[in-house]
């Protein structure tokens, strides 16, 4: 425009307009560098025929990059269909899965929501907990065990090309030839072997062009529906624990209808007790069975013909007597609680310590609580060790314990110290001394560990009680061993069984 003639010829005092569109590309705004447009004019002379001075001029305009990304992390119990809705789990505890629940699947799925193509996505992935996992820290997604792929087609389905070391070619949990345009969505998926406690595993996925966002998914593993465990000072109160094991009938403020019953066959509730041989095989007597306070005196213990009352420790199938292959070690109710009440304690005695820490255990065991399988590293292997030094220094005769040795019972007597060798070093069968098995007890009874391992769920833990309560409301357990509710036993305590 400008012509104002229209002789085509840029006349004195005209000025020639000229507009142009530039459609700006996914390369342009990638490349993040100003579009320069510059326009150069040429003139000859009309009446001359000489050439004018050419002259150019240029003006650019500077794209709008502006990279975003989006990282959802979901987790599923069920399978590898995930649902954005259910199976987001941000906040802890997550879905509560069991042994039955492995593996655990996960998708990490990441957006593009900004207006950059994104390259060179860098998936950091760390599991922070469980305590004792062997996946602890930053995660390999190039591991045969976790198995992820890629789903480079957004098809749902794993294709021959899609496996996670076929894309990640440094090795270096970068997707070094995976391109995300703006709109785009890339999916990563992989699995976990089941682990108990409270999971929480958090990716971070960064770019070259500098945005990053995280995520986290969160599930509590059950490895067994149990109360939880309790300190050995749970069990010696008399507003908490010692009315589940004092043989007093119905003297539970917080009892349920299906509190695990010691004796079933006992008339009337016999908290955790049940009859047990006290006397150890080969004497020719069954189980004695449990004294009960015919009088009204509150005694049990002094009933006359009413026998003796006891925890068998190492009775692992609760049937009352050492069975072929057992080994086990009776303690009488009073002393067991004399063991678990601190106050009782004289200086530096680790027989004490060692019996509290055992009673504990085994309170905790006829809770409901997982030992695990007596491999090392489980509660029951360090319980089978105490058995051991207890029958070597706890029965009123100090020897070291003999193999085959199948029953003893607790006897008060001489006090041990900790700097003694029978306490600092392994003895007889035993493959620990008497502090590790001593630290590996009390470190069960405090959180329901192992070396860190998780063994049994922590009665003190508020996620693991969440955690249990939702499993049970939702039918992932049966009320233990009868009944359709949970049951609130004490501070929190829940019973259940699978």
């Amino acid at each position: 425009s400008g012509d104002t003639d229209a002789d085509g010829e840029l006349d004195v005092n005209e000025t020639w307009t000229y507009t142009a569109q530039y459609v700006v590309t996914q390369a342009d705004v990638d490349a993040n560098k100003p579009i320069v447009n510059t326009a150069t004019a040429n003139a000859v002379s009309v009446a001359s025929g000489d050439a004018a001075e050419e002259s150019s001029d240029d003006a650019s305009v500077d794209v709008c990059w502006e990279p975003a990304i989006d990282v959802e992390k979901l987790v599923s119990i069920s399978g590898n269909t995930f649902d954005p809705v259910l199976d987001d789990h941000d906040s802890p505890t997550g879905p509560q899965a069991t042994t039955a629940n492995t593996p655990i699947y996960f998708l990490v799925s990441v957006a593009n929501i900004g207006n950059v193509t994104l390259t060179a996505l860098d998936f950091s992935d760390i599991l922070s907990s469980p305590g004792g996992s062997i996946f602890a820290g930053e995660l390999n997604y190039a591991d045969p065990s976790i198995d992820a792929w890629v789903d480079l087609n957004d098809n749902g389905s794993r294709d021959a090309n899609e496996d996670w070391n076929l894309n990640d070619v440094n090795a270096d949990g970068v997707l070094d030839t995976v391109e995300l345009a703006p709109g785009e969505t890339l999916n990563v998926y992989y699995t976990m072997p089941f682990e108990a406690g409270q999971h929480i595993n958090t990716v971070t996925v960064t770019t070259a062009q500098g945005v990053s966002d995280s995520d986290a998914a969160h599930y509590f593993g059950l490895n067994d529906p149990g109360s939880g465990v309790r300190t050995p000072g749970f069990w010696q109160g008399p507003n908490n624990g010692l009315t589940f094991w004092d043989g007093i009938a119905d003297n539970q403020a917080h009892d349920g209808e299906g509190f695990p019953d010691g004796d079933p066959e006992a008339e009337g509730n016999q908290d955790l007790l049940y009859a047990v041989d006290s006397d150890g095989p080969g004497d020719g007597n069954d189980k004695d069975p449990i004294p009960v306070d015919s009088d009204g005196d509150g005694s049990i213990l002094d009933e006359a013909g009413a026998g003796k009352v006891g925890l068998l420790i190492g009775d692992y199938n609760k049937n009352g007597v050492t069975d072929p292959g057992e080994d086990t070690f009776f303690i009488s109710l009073k002393d067991a609680q004399d063991l678990v009440d601190a106050s009782t304690k004289s200086g530096n005695d680790v027989i004490s310590k060692m019996g509290r820490d055992v009673v504990a255990t085994w309170l905790n065991y006829l809770a409901g609580n997982s030992l695990g399988d007596g491999s090392e590293g489980t509660a029951k292997h360090y319980l089978d060790d105490a058995i051991d030094w207890m029958q070597s220094f706890a029965d009123g005769t100090p020897k070291v314990s003999e193999l085959g040795e199948t029953f003893d019972d607790y006897v008060a007597g001489s006090r041990i110290k900790t700097s003694d060798n029978s306490w600092k070093s392994p003895q007889g069968d035993s493959d620990h001394s008497g502090a590790d098995i001593h630290n590996a007890l009390a470190e069960y009874n405090e959180s329901g560990t192992v070396n860190g391992l998780f063994v049994a769920g922590d009665g003190d833990s508020a996620a693991f009680q969440a955690a249990l309560s939702e499993a049970v409301n939702s039918g992932l357990f049966m009320v233990a061993p009868i009944g359709d509710d949970p049951l609130v036993v004490g501070d929190g305590m829940t019973i259940a069984i699978a």
